[in-house]
């Protein structure tokens, strides 16, 4: 069953989304008319068993190239070939003993299996089984406290300012543009690289705006979207003073002069600034989020070009913070 969800703002493409459980009942992909429920590990009713011998290694690495970044195929690869009995033989059991982190990495590798197979469904049935979750309640008060009794803002700008006087400029320069367009890190070395080699097309002069919704192929990667970015002359020469390096390459560049690689810090940084001057529903589209509320998706139609200006004009002062 198919729906359909559409933003009526150029920045964003429609999409579609399947909805794999009705009535209560979990249904195999071309069962959808029964009314037998399906059991994790029960063989299909034609009587083919789902099984290894059904996975294409190879065609699942491509699917992986299509769709994620380079340091999340790997991720997802090898937690899919260490945990696709879990999906084999509906036992989830081992996933239960590991921490909250480990655990959601191992559950997003065997999401993207599940949807490369066709087999979201039974994959669906499997964590409702075992009563899995996405999220850790117990941290998100840790993280609560945290906010209240710490300046956790202060320290990420600190952190991440530290490598500015030991990484060469031309290194240190991707967490600073990153930083300053809130994208994801792997985003960020795309788009550096892409203005140094005056990507056509990329940058609209008028509305001082770099259009990643144009390249889709580099910046709309499954749940992983980025459409555009506010910058200004200082931010692009930024951007431009780089050299051409790959996300683990520049880790390395941070752990060879033994320090810690906070790249992760510029997204949360510049979110957390940027709130100060605009509405939360711009920095979620600035941050490629999508909107999730009813009043977001239907309602809210602020003047964007007046919005980004806001951000435009204060970016010096953002500048200036991570000197």
């Amino acid at each position: 069953m198919l729906g359909q969800c559409s933003f009526s703002d150029s920045w964003c493409a429609g999409y579609e989304y399947d909805v794999g459980q009705v009535c209560g009942l979990v249904l195999r992909p071309g069962h959808s008319g029964s009314s037998e429920p399906f059991e994790p590990g029960s063989p299909d009713r034609e009587g083919s068993s789902f099984g290894l011998a059904q996975i294409d290694w190879e065609r699942f690495d491509q699917y992986l190239e299509k769709s994620f970044y380079l340091k999340t195929r790997q991720d997802y690869r090898r937690y899919a070939r260490r945990f696709v009995s879990v999906l084999v033989n509906g036992d989830a059991s081992p996933l239960l003993a590991m921490s909250h982190d480990r655990r959601r990495h191992v559950m997003s590798s065997l999401s993207a299996l599940s949807n490369f197979l066709g087999e979201k469904d039974r994959w669906k049935a499997i964590i409702s089984r075992y009563g899995l979750h996405w999220t850790d309640k117990a941290n998100n008060i840790d993280d609560i406290t945290e906010m209240i009794y710490t300046d956790r803002f202060t320290e990420m700008v600190t952190e991440l300012k530290k490598g500015f006087d030991m990484v060469p400029q031309q290194f240190s320069n991707y967490l600073k543009f990153d930083a300053l367009t809130g994208l994801r890190p792997a985003e960020a070395i795309q788009s550096c690289n892409m203005l140094r080699n005056n990507g056509h097309g990329y940058l609209n002069s008028e509305l001082q705006v770099l259009e990643h919704f144009k390249f889709p192929a580099v910046f709309i990667r499954g749940k992983k979207r980025a459409y555009f970015s506010i910058v200004d002359a200082e931010t692009l020469e930024i951007g431009r003073s780089t050299t051409s390096i790959d996300y683990e390459a520049l880790r390395l560049e941070y752990k060879h002069r033994g320090l810690r690689f906070h790249m992760a810090f510029a997204r949360k940084i510049f979110a957390t600034w940027a709130r100060r001057h605009i509405d939360a529903e711009i920095v979620d589209l600035i941050e490629g989020r999508a909107p999730a509320t009813v009043f977001a998706r239907h309602y809210y139609r602020p003047d964007f070009r007046t919005e980004l200006q806001k951000i435009r004009t204060t970016l010096p002062e953002l500048r200036k913070l991570l000197e």
